[in-house]
């Protein structure tokens, strides 16, 4: 066997012990219950605290060689020392099952295509020194910054070099995919065939053949993937409201990675909001209100803080390209001008109004009101949306009629809703938004 293909998976072996390990220690000091979370959520508790040791540490030093080896040793400790005390052979097993199965497609598939133009340059300058102020005026990719590059430069190591920049998309896919089984079997083994079961095996099912290229995992499909778990974490909150102390961690710490993977999916702090309004109509705010003394409360706020400084200082917006949390009265801020004329470069991309090789005419027209739906619907529906809805509905068939049988809910009116959202959920995030 070649050599560097050893050195390749010792090290892509490493990460992962190391961010399993962080996620045991980050569970321990906030007083969480680590027999309580799987395999899948401990890692990505993991990835939350490598996001903020990433941002908070850009402010003063670059991510090099000795920082990073400081840092993943710290996590391949942290993991052996909480390994030992809690030997699970059964879910290592899957762990390594899932993880070498994601490997071959590391291996396999190109980079994304923004790879070259923003992710790389990004990512390596991260490594390369602490935060410069008004970089966006340099590149447009360097505007609108990802916590995926954040936490990609953490993995710039001696011998491997940049070559595990692609790191932060495999990481999420394992551990969702982790959750996402693990949850599975649960149910299976207590003969549960509810709404989490089935809607833990579509996601899975889903997110396997949609998002199985790591190709296309640019800052939008690793968010989109932790979308469809909030999603499914938040519609068991809805039906177990006395628990919000065991849920609200998984909440806080989906929510805080979907934000700083892109500054605009704060816009799902809306699903949250009747969440609160029920508690309050109840006379049960007080359940809320003590989530602000939980540490992961804290930790989700510096990692949200941290992502609009970030953004401010690369261009003189929280949210680029929202020209209403821009401001002209600094130096190195991106004129309102032109980030109005970005934000509709945007709206007519997403509407179909252009391409990698076409343009429509006067877009200014084009994206008012609804002029844009023929075009959108000859162009995006009938290629795209309309292969992407029968693979869906087939999946939804299939599983429904496969555990009809077996399903043990009473109530089928409450079951058929659930499919409907779910349904509903990804058609929406999915048909009307083009990724990129």
């Amino acid at each position: 066997m070649n050599l560097n293909f050893i050195v390749f998976i010792f090290f892509y072996v490493v990460i992962i012990i190391s961010t399993l390990g962080i996620g045991f220690f980050i569970t321990q000091i906030t007083n969480l219950n680590k027999n309580y979370f799987s395999y899948g959520y401990i890692g990505l508790f993991g990835i939350f605290f490598l996001l903020i040791c990433s941002y908070i540490s850009h402010f003063f030093i670059s991510h090099n060689y000795l920082f990073n080896i400081l840092l993943i040793t710290f996590g391949l400790i942290s993991f052996f020392f909480f390994i030992i005390k809690n030997f699970d052979s059964k879910r290592i097993i899957l762990l390594i099952v899932v993880f070498s199965i994601l490997f071959f497609g590391f291996i396999a598939f190109k980079t994304h295509d923004d790879f070259g133009y923003y992710h790389f340059p990004y990512t390596y300058y991260l490594t390369q020194s602490p935060i410069l102020i008004g970089i966006g005026n340099f590149n447009h990719g360097f505007r609108t910054p990802s916590s995926i590059f954040y936490l990609n430069s953490l993995f710039y190591l001696p011998i491997i070099k940049y070559f595990m920049f692609n790191m932060g998309a495999i990481l999420i896919m394992g551990f969702s995919n982790l959750a996402l089984i693990e949850s599975i079997l649960s149910n299976l083994r207590k003969s549960k065939y509810n709404y989490i079961f089935f809607l833990s095996l579509l996601t899975l099912v889903f997110i396997n053949i949609i998002f199985y290229r790591i190709s296309e995992h640019g800052t939008d499909r690793s968010a989109q993937i932790l979308i469809l778990l909030f999603f499914i974490e938040l519609i068991f909150l809805v039906n177990n409201l006395k628990i919000i102390q065991q849920i609200s961690p998984k909440l806080f710490i989906l929510l805080g990675i979907i934000i700083s993977l892109k500054a605009f999916y704060v816009l799902y702090v809306i699903f949250v909001i009747p969440i609160i309004f029920y508690y309050y109509k109840n006379n049960k705010l007080e359940l809320i209100l003590n989530l602000f003394k939980e540490k992961y409360t804290y930790l989700f706020a510096t990692l949200i803080v941290c992502v609009l400084i970030i953004n401010l200082f690369n261009s003189g917006c929280l949210i680029y390209p929202v020209a209403v949390t821009c401001s002209d009265n600094l130096i190195w801020s991106i004129p309102i001008s032109e980030v109005n004329l970005m934000n509709d470069w945007y709206e007519q991309w997403s509407k179909a109004g252009a391409g990698p090789d076409f343009r429509v005419e006067n877009p200014e027209l084009y994206i008012q009101n609804f002029n844009w739906i023929s075009n959108w619907f000859k162009e995006y529906f009938l290629y795209i949306v309309s292969d992407f809805l029968l693979g869906l509905i087939f999946v939804v068939l299939f599983f429904k009629f496969l555990f009809y049988k077996k399903n043990k809910i009473n109530n089928t009116k409450k079951k058929n809703i659930y499919f409907f959202y779910f349904f509903l959920k990804i058609l929406i995030f999915n048909c009307f938004y083009n990724n990129t």
